[in-house]
């Protein structure tokens, strides 16, 4: 019995990781740059205005990359028609939350855009393509339609 205790730890730690021990997720890639001796290094979604729509949300999940600056992040299931950044920022101040003024990873053009199915709007800053649910934009332009988002690299 005492075997059974230690193994499911153990196999909910695997069960995030491929075998390889890549992190899974919704969206998957490596954090470069990593500043040191600031804080422990999170991720959170950030709410943006994108097309018109504005998303006043600013912390829905906040999870932490692995040594090797590899991430796994889970994206909410469903949320309101709007654009997100994905950052990794230094948590200074150990709250567990991103708050304006911590060092955060560069904007790189890179939006996760939602669109909720009862949405009837304008094609959302003028992008076209956009499939009901995620889609990942980079520079006004459509990228991909649908999860899984792979090799969505970050840089401080």
């Amino acid at each position: 019995m005492k075997a059974l205790f230690w193994l499911a730890p153990l196999a909910l730690t695997l069960s995030a990781c491929n075998l390889a021990g890549t992190p899974s997720g919704d969206v998957t890639g490596r954090i470069a740059n990593v500043p040191s001796a600031q804080g422990e290094i999170r991720m959170a979604l950030l709410g943006l205005s994108f097309g018109g729509v504005t998303n006043e949300s600013n912390n829905f999940l906040t999870v932490t990359p692995n040594d090797r600056g590899l991430f796994g992040f889970n994206l909410p299931p469903v949320t309101r028609t709007s654009g997100y950044r994905l950052v990794a920022y230094a948590d200074t101040n150990a709250n567990a939350k991103y708050d304006a003024g911590e060092p955060v990873t560069k904007d790189d053009g890179k939006r996760l855009v939602y669109v909720a199915p009862d949405f009837t709007g304008n094609v959302l800053g003028g992008v076209g393509g956009l499939s009901q649910g995620w889609n990942l934009v980079q520079d006004n332009r459509l990228v991909r339609a649908g999860l899984p988002f792979s090799g969505y690299d970050l840089a401080f």
